[in-house]
């Protein structure tokens, strides 16, 4: 059994869109953020960064943080959702990691400098700028193929969480194929299932 511990939050929402996708049985366990429960001494001691989600497999004993690691381990575990082909799956690594390592984090400094309401124009207009030029790039891969990297795999998982989220923040009204790719995603029933698990999300 997988327990998942996380919140409704982009990187929260990945690995229950997976565990949905994959049909491997799971509990959840909701951790209030608000309330600050990912600072109490019984999740810090599942991660002492006191961050979610963090997993632990009872198959293994692994207990494993990180959302993009967390999306890794389950697709190499079960063999699914990430292609065998080298050259397929290197398609996917690029879309996987663009959007965990340059997306993600620039998704972050506009959330923060926002709800701050910091002074920093430059430094979020650089952060907007480089979300748009990844969505530009991938839609133009979208409108040769339903999904990032072909097939539908994690990549469609990390990058589909952030559009959800932060798409009206960053425009991505303005990219046709990748409007069509989010709303093809969110049909997807693993997908509703498991926002349905957090309506608010």
């Amino acid at each position: 059994m997988i327990h998942l511990y996380t919140a409704p939050t982009g990187n929260g929402m990945k690995p229950l869109i997976l565990l949905e996708e994959l049909g491997l049985p799971y509990t959840l366990v909701p951790v209030d953020l608000e309330r600050g429960e990912q600072k109490e001494a019984a999740f810090s001691r599942l991660n002492p960064a006191r961050h979610i989600p963090v997993i632990r497999d009872d198959s293994n004993d692994l207990v494993l943080a990180e959302s993009g690691a967390i999306l890794l381990y389950l697709a190499e575990k079960t063999r699914r959702l990430l292609p065998a082909d080298p050259r397929d799956r290197a398609s996917v690594y690029h879309w996987f990691f663009a959007q965990v390592t340059n997306v993600d984090p620039r998704g972050m400094i506009v959330a923060t400098l926002e709800r701050l309401e910091a002074p920093c124009p430059e430094l979020a207009e650089d952060a907007r700028q480089a979300v748009r030029g990844f969505w530009q790039e991938a839609d133009s891969a979208l409108e040769h193929s339903d999904y990032l990297g072909g097939a539908f795999s994690i990549a469609d998982i990390v990058a589909y969480a952030f559009v959800r989220r932060h798409g009206g923040r960053f425009g991505s009204g303005d990219f046709p194929a990748l409007v069509r790719w989010s709303e093809r995603i969110a049909a997807r029933p693993a997908v509703r299932v498991a926002y349905g698990k957090f309506p608010a999300s």
